[in-house]
């Protein structure tokens, strides 16, 4: 969801974009990086050009978090505690536990933290927002 020009609109954009998963059932070897560096966005491998790593556990667990919604991930379904907290009830987001930094109401967007090869990743997702019904 996007706003631009006080006109609201849906986007696709990239999740993460510049950054590439690729499943190998062995590590890469040099000429399988060169390759991929030959690819057009491809800047450098995580966490490091000089150390390229597997995804761990937690990692794996957070880009399947994301994948497991399909291709398009749609946006995740919020609301608004008493407390001001946003609650995600359905979506991509749902369950996750991750440090939100920013929260715009108006454009529909809440960005936040999340951590991959022990390095914070800022990512900038939509929302739809319920409004809940008092008890």
């Amino acid at each position: 969801y996007i706003r631009r020009g006080g006109k609201n609109f849906w986007e696709l954009q990239p999740l993460s974009p510049g950054y590439i998963c690729v499943c190998t059932e062995d590590s890469l070897v040099p000429k399988d990086m060169m390759l991929l560096r030959k690819v057009k966005g491809v800047a450098h491998f995580l966490p490091s050009n000089e150390d390229v790593r597997c995804l761990n556990e937690q990692d794996y667990a957070l880009v399947q978090q994301f994948l497991s919604f399909g291709e398009i991930a749609e946006p995740s379904t919020a609301f608004f505690d008493k407390d001001d907290r946003i609650v995600i009830v359905d979506g991509p987001m749902k369950g996750m536990e991750v440090q939100i930094t920013s929260v715009d109401r108006r454009k529909r967007r809440v960005k936040l933290v999340v951590t991959m090869f022990d390095t914070e990743m800022t990512l900038n997702l939509s929302y739809n927002l319920i409004e809940k019904k008092d008890s």
